[in-house]
């Protein structure tokens, strides 16, 4: 039988992080659904692939492999076509403080000194800031907790709900626990 996992939840939750450690693990490919959605550009996250070239850049990817993570809170509004191939779905949460605090590392990491000197980037830094500190309350024109918890209920593969305060290594302990 076929492992195809799906890993999302909110920015920040350590998706990406987990998911890389599972397909090293497995010896399987992982994919970032961001690589997909987002153009290549500086700075990044500004553009858009088109949908059907998001489709097209994931078959190529995929091609030859029956094994794959795929990590990425985005997915569900437009990889319907990979839904029906999941074989587990893995939801992950952490406490939006903590979520929050990791983002704003990641962004100083990204972006280094230009977040303090160039106002252009500061400000795109802080409507993503703004836009991901909206997934818990529902926030209008961003991804958030209730639209995953309706993702969810469509599913039709098992889902599995982890905490990421754990490490790495026990998260990925779980979640091949649950494959089998």
């Amino acid at each position: 039988m076929a492992t195809r996992i799906h890993l999302f939840g909110a920015s920040g939750c350590g998706a990406t992080t987990l998911g890389a450690a599972i397909g090293q693990r497995l010896g399987i490919p992982h994919l970032e659904a961001d690589d997909y959605y987002w153009l290549p550009t500086d700075p990044p996250f500004t553009d858009k692939y088109p949908k059907e070239e998001r489709w097209r850049r994931i078959r190529e990817r995929l091609q030859g492999h029956d094994d794959w993570v795929l990590s990425g809170g985005s997915v569900y509004n437009w990889g319907e076509g990979l839904v029906p191939a999941f074989t587990l779905a893995v939801f992950l949460r952490l406490a939006p403080q903590e979520r929050m605090a990791r983002l704003r590392r990641r962004e100083a990491d990204r972006y280094g000194a230009a977040l303090d000197t160039d106002a252009a980037m500061q400000e795109k830094s802080r409507a993503f800031l703004a836009w991901a500190a909206g997934y818990d309350s529902g926030a209008e024109g961003t991804r958030t907790l209730e639209q995953h918890r309706q993702w969810i209920r469509e599913l039709h593969c098992p889902v599995l709900t982890l905490d990421t305060r754990a490490s790495v290594a026990d998260l990925t302990d779980q979640v091949l626990a649950a494959l089998k």
